[in-house]
């Protein structure tokens, strides 16, 4: 293997870590359930005349030699399986440096077919060897040698691929999630064939090779004698035939069932569902794709949330079923502006800290009471937001909702922000909703009459007793249930606006005293917005 003694009395000491031991303990033990098999068959399940015993090799020497022949086909076989199979398990054991990674992981899904093909030379060559000694005393002895031999082989190979593929399992499907070439996956008709032929097709094959030896004048025994070997053949086909199937079943039904459970789980919307690769078949790459698609699912919901988070979840919803791309349409909205009063002031006195976490306790009401009534807080500026009503998604009675919120937010917004005050303004029109930007970065925004005066009655509130202050326009629009909660006051002017604006106020059980009239003339409320 060209190996230094260093690196070899290196490798002795780190293989019994790994699997490959209880792989060779496999061979082994195949190796000598296939010899039983054959000299049992040879021996026992043929007519005296017909049967051949190890001693049929020939004197003393012959059998050393015999017995040394294999031996060394052994040693050569199990040295060529490891260093084919080296490489995979340096990686699997993460004790060394591989060359190819990817080479590797593709070895792994190959390492239970080469197994088992380095095992068939080597009986082949034992078996060569095997009816050339007989041959030398019985051409007739050594033909049906051979097929014993040929009977005993085949279960070898078979048993070494089922048991090298059970116990590298844990390799191979690591090396199946970890993405090796699929192509090179063993099949699960493959599987199929190997426990057929292994419970079925070699115990009928000895039924068909004795009744044709007899016919064509091979065997020499009685029909009598053929009867007892043909029906105990019979019953072990039998009996290993059907617990074969129920292993089979149960080798595709379970990983079937454990794709059923967890796709039941992502229905219900629990994305975290896993399944566990546990095959080494086509199965096995498909719990591997399941599981692929699952965090890739689970990433595209973790940035369509991100998404959410920072534009709106409407808007992302709106997104991800139309499309993104520029332009707006018109629309008929109402919107709200809320602000609050001093923040500048606060930062001085509080301290950062202590207006981050008031600046949170704010939004955090805005965002609770306006997606309540099917709000959408489509910016934050600063110390204030721009709430919509009515788009990016239809909303009925957007006005009733909006002056509903308003007059909420005024109370919620006494209780943990007592340190300062705000102002809310509520207004109603069309304006122009849409994505605005780049190609390479898009906002949704709303553009028009009805934002301004938002933010004019927002400022103007905020020299209100109440804080709040509504368009006449907004409260036209609303339901008579919400309508009836405002009164209707003094037309004001407002800035960037040729028209006067009526105001509105909500009404108090209380009522503090009205806006007073120099706040209230044109003059002041251009001071009070300007300031």
């Amino acid at each position: 293997m060209g190996l230094t003694p260093r690196e070899i009395a290196k490798l002795a000491r780190w293989l019994p870590r790994t699997r490959w031991p209880l792989v060779i303990l496999y061979v082994v033990y195949a190796n000598l359930l296939g010899a039983i098999i054959v000299f049992g068959f040879l021996k026992f399940a043929l007519p005296p005349e017909d049967s051949v015993s190890y001693t049929d090799i020939g004197d003393r020497s012959s059998q050393l030699l015999f017995l040394a022949v294999l031996a060394l086909g052994v040693f050569v076989s199990t040295a060529l399986g490891l260093r084919h199979a080296l490489p995979t398990l340096l990686w699997n054991q993460r004790s060394g440096n591989v060359a190819n990674p990817q080479a590797a992981k593709d070895r792994a899904l190959r390492l239970p077919a080469a197994q088992m093909w380095a095992s068939a030379s080597v009986w082949f060559f034992g078996s060569i060897v095997f009816v050339g000694f007989i041959a030398r005393h019985s051409l007739r002895l050594a033909l049906i040698g051979g097929y014993g031999a040929l009977i005993g082989g085949s279960v070898i190979c078979m048993i070494i691929y089922l048991r090298s593929e059970q116990v590298l399992r844990p390799i191979i499907s690591e090396a199946i999630a970890a993405g090796a070439e699929t192509k090179r996956a063993s099949r699960v008709s493959r599987r199929v064939r190997v426990v057929w032929l292994l419970c079925s097709g070699v115990p009928v094959g000895a039924i068909f090779g004795i009744v044709a030896g007899h016919e064509i004048g091979v065997l020499h025994g009685s029909t009598d004698q053929l009867l007892l070997p043909i029906l105990v053949t019979s019953a072990i086909v039998i009996g290993v035939g059907l617990l074969a199937a129920g292993s089979l079943a149960n080798g595709i039904g379970g990983p079937v069932r454990q794709l059923r459970d967890a796709m039941r789980q992502v229905e219900q919307g629990d994305l975290t569902a896993q399944v566990e690769v546990n095959t080494t078949t086509e199965l096995g790459l498909l719990q591997s794709g399941f599981n692929s698609m699952l965090r890739q699912i689970r990433e595209r919901e973790r940035l369509r949330a991100l998404f959410g988070q920072f534009v709106g979840a409407d808007v992302a919803q709106r997104a991800v079923e139309r499309g993104v791309q520029l332009g707006g349409e018109e629309r008929f909205v109402a919107v709200l502006f809320v602000d609050l009063v001093g923040s500048t002031r606060l930062a001085f006195h509080l301290g950062a800290p202590r207006v981050v976490k008031l600046l949170n306790e704010f939004f955090h009401a805005v965002v609770d009471v306006v997606g309540a009534e099917g709000g959408y807080v489509n910016k934050f500026q600063g110390d204030a937001a721009l709430v919509v009503f009515g788009a990016p998604l239809e909303l009925e009675n957007f006005a009733g909702h909006a002056l509903r919120a308003a007059r909420v937010l005024q109370e919620v917004l006494a209780g943990p922000l007592h340190e300062t005050n705000v102002g809310i303004g509520v207004s109603a029109g069309p304006v122009v909703a849409g994505h605005i930007g780049a190609d390479e970065r898009l906002e949704y925004t709303v553009i028009g009459d009805a934002v301004n005066a938002a933010a004019r009655l927002c400022e103007l509130a905020k020299s209100e007793p109440g804080h709040l202050l509504a368009s006449a326009e907004a409260v036209a629009l609303a339901d008579p249930d919400e309508a009836r909660h405002w009164i209707l006051g003094e037309e004001v002017p407002l800035r960037g606006r040729d028209a006067l604006t009526q105001l509105a106020r909500a009404r108090d059980p209380d009522p503090e005293p009205p806006i007073s009239s120099s706040a209230s003339s044109p003059q002041a409320s251009e001071q009070q917005a300007s300031s």
